[in-house]
């Protein structure tokens, strides 16, 4: 995408190579059924990036906002990266011993709305897997995504805003990008909390919101499938933020959040990756959240 892009694909080659080591199973994203978009996105918007993307060539590419350009890749990929989502939740729901997917991929789709791209998001993820799982499974009735990227996700909450049965947790630095995710910011029902830390605050602060904030609004709710949308980008070395997160961190918010997937919603979890954009960090980031989901789960067992 260009020189001093952040979001390049050797994201996911160093992630992959600190997974290697967990024995995973690892299978291809599957691409998006395209109708499928329209359970988070408006017909315009959809239209208008696909028809973006089709002017696209190898020497031809189009910027959609100031932070994200679309190459003749980028509609494919966005695709599998929303595709990969949906298929977690159908691993999750069918397989009769609980499983845990880590939804690899990229572009990310935390910041995108309803209406609109942006923040290298072209289409919301989590957002559509989400509703997809309400819609297509009958004992899915409330889904919850959290969200520990050092950015708020101004797009999954806007989605969820009206809707009773979609609940969105976040802390994420402020001030920074996008600039919402203030604490009255709790959507149309109560549904959503918004936990903001300034630059620089403890990593221990942070860990405690998670802890002692958020896992207890969640345990005072109905949720049947929790979705993580993990961002490593509060990592202390990190180019876009002044957190102060370290692995470790990453692995105690993470075991947390298995613990409560384990004891309220039958162990019905996945994560799929949002931001993150230090390569010597990201790949230990991503794995030891992993580690942390997966002895979190299993902690009752």
């Amino acid at each position: 995408m260009g020189a001093g892009q952040v979001e390049i694909p050797a994201r996911l080659d160093v992630i992959m190579k600190e997974m290697a080591q967990e024995n995973c199973t690892i299978i291809e994203a599957e691409t998006l059924d395209e109708n499928l978009l329209y359970l988070a996105h408006d017909r315009d918007f959809i239209s208008f990036i696909t028809q973006q993307a089709a002017t696209t060539t190898e020497d031809n590419r189009v910027m959609i906002i100031d932070d994200l350009w679309l190459n003749p890749y980028s509609l494919p990929a966005a695709l599998k990266s929303a595709g990969g989502c949906v298929q977690a939740v159908d691993l999750v729901m069918t397989h009769e011993t609980p499983c845990l997917p880590f939804v690899i991929t990229r572009p990310p789709g935390h910041h995108a709305e309803s209406n609109r791209a942006m923040g290298f998001c072209v289409f919301n993820s989590a957002a559509i897997a989400a509703i997809y799982a309400i819609e297509h499974y009958d004992d899915i009735n409330n889904v919850a995504v959290v969200d520990f990227d050092v950015h708020h996700g101004n797009g999954t909450q806007q989605i969820f805003w009206q809707q009773q049965n979609l609940f969105y947790a976040s802390t994420h630095e402020m001030p920074n990008y996008p600039g919402t995710g203030y604490r009255d910011e709790t959507g149309r029902h109560e549904q959503i909390i918004n936990r903001p830390y300034a630059p620089n605050t403890p990593a221990n602060d942070i860990v405690a919101l998670w802890k002692n904030d958020i896992i207890p609004f969640l345990e005072k709710k109905s949720i049947d499938l929790l979705i993580i949308s993990a961002g490593f980008d509060a990592h202390i070395n990190d180019p876009l933020s002044s957190a102060t997160l370290e692995h470790d961190d990453f692995y105690l918010i993470s075991h947390h959040l298995g613990k409560y997937a384990a004891e309220y919603c039958q162990a019905r979890v996945f994560s799929l990756l949002e931001g993150g954009y230090n390569l010597n960090e990201i790949g230990k980031s991503a794995q030891q959240h992993y580690q942390g989901l997966y002895t979190g789960v299993n902690h009752f067992s």
